[in-house]
């Protein structure tokens, strides 16, 4: 059975307040965002890049939480929050985060070391209550001097990342297509799919 719950346009008191299993599904191309609990064991966490992905592929496999534009603060403030009610044990717990975070604030003060905080301890904390967590890259852009920025921040995370959590690079696995200069078109988000799943 399908729960889910909203992420966009309420706020995180609502979402703590409702829960992850209590809302129903909803793809929601106005606000651009989706949340979908499949019943699935493994959880895609991240930004509009995952909201393409589940567009395009119509993805049962995986339980969503995707909302555009999105960074860390959203990570901590609604997502988290949310997964601490899930029970974790033996599920996989993919996070996609960092593009917006970059644009937003230029790669030299994007947030490397309050993500790198988040995944020695909110992760650790799932890692400890049975999930396994995967910590995907930003994955490159179609613009040079954004994907500079791309490449100085995942070096950076790559490093501060602890052993027991898995970090995905995806980067020369499947060859992007873009239709703009940060989101992929459906051929390429739909092979990322089926990669991210292996």
């Amino acid at each position: 059975m399908k729960k889910t719950i909203i992420i966009g346009i309420l706020s995180a008191f609502f979402f703590l307040a409702t829960g992850f299993k209590s809302m129903p599904n909803e793809i929601n191309t106005a606000s651009l965002y989706v949340v979908e609990d499949n019943g699935a064991a493994t959880y895609f966490i991240g930004d509009s890049r995952l909201y393409m992905m589940r567009l395009s592929t119509g993805g049962q496999a995986v339980n969503w939480l995707a909302e555009c534009g999105s960074g860390y603060a959203v990570l901590v403030n609604q997502v988290a929050p949310l997964m601490d009610q899930e029970n974790l044990f033996g599920k996989t717990i993919l996070i996609e985060y960092g593009i917006n975070d970059i644009i937003m604030n230029g790669g030299a003060s994007a947030p490397i070391a309050q993500y790198a905080y988040f995944y020695n301890t909110k992760a650790q904390e799932w890692a400890a209550k049975g999930a396994r967590v995967k910590v995907l890259l930003v994955m490159p852009s179609c613009n040079s001097e954004l994907n500079s920025e791309i490449y100085r921040f995942n070096a950076a995370i790559q490093s501060q990342v602890p052993n027991n959590i898995q970090v995905v690079n995806v980067n020369g696995v499947v060859p992007f297509g873009y239709v703009d200069n940060v989101h992929f078109n459906e051929a390429t988000s739909t092979a990322l799919y089926y990669q991210l799943l292996q």
